[in-house]
């Protein structure tokens, strides 16, 4: 069984086969007009004894108490970086929300949003959603950023947007 990008309790947990990660089960939400129906999704079962006082989904181990000044050094894996932390950003609540929603549909959906494709996450998300701030251009933690990257002339693909892969 292949783990998600987790808290190191999730992992342990899937590793350990003690969580069942079949689907979600879904259910129309009724009465509300949406462009596409929304659906609600069933929690996970966590067994009682598996339960803690303290739980973090998705911290990747780089989780820091508000009002902290030393920053962790590393980045969430790839996939779920949100692009601001990979143009030497520092973390915000942003970022979170970022790596929450990557998580949220890697769960819901089965894959990522913004898969690497061969050319990496951040030219998917840039395909996907339209050109970065220019004034990261050059910020890129990383080898291989690409100018296109930052143009404003481009234009988000229509065959790749999140509507388009939902």
């Amino acid at each position: 069984m292949r783990a998600i990008a987790c808290g190191g309790w999730f992992r342990s947990i899937i590793s350990a086969g003690q969580l069942n990660m079949k689907r979600p089960l879904k259910e129309v939400i009724p009465h509300v007009n949406l462009w596409r129906k929304g659906e609600l999704v069933q929690p996970i079962d966590v067994p009682q004894h598996l339960y803690t006082e303290k739980f973090y989904l998705g911290d990747f181990g780089l989780s820091m108490k508000l009002g902290d000044l030393v920053i962790q050094k590393g980045y969430p894996p790839m996939p779920f970086c949100s692009p601001d932390r990979l143009h030497r950003q520092g973390p915000s609540f942003a970022c979170d929300m970022w790596s929450y929603m990557v998580i949220f549909a890697r769960l819901y959906f089965g894959y990522l949003p913004f898969p690497d494709q061969g050319q990496g996450e951040v030219s998917s998300m840039a395909k996907c959603l339209g050109p970065l701030p220019e004034q990261w251009k050059g910020l890129y933690t990383h080898s291989g950023a690409l100018d296109s990257w930052y143009d404003q002339h481009q234009i988000p693909d229509p065959k790749y947007s999140l509507a388009a892969k939902i």
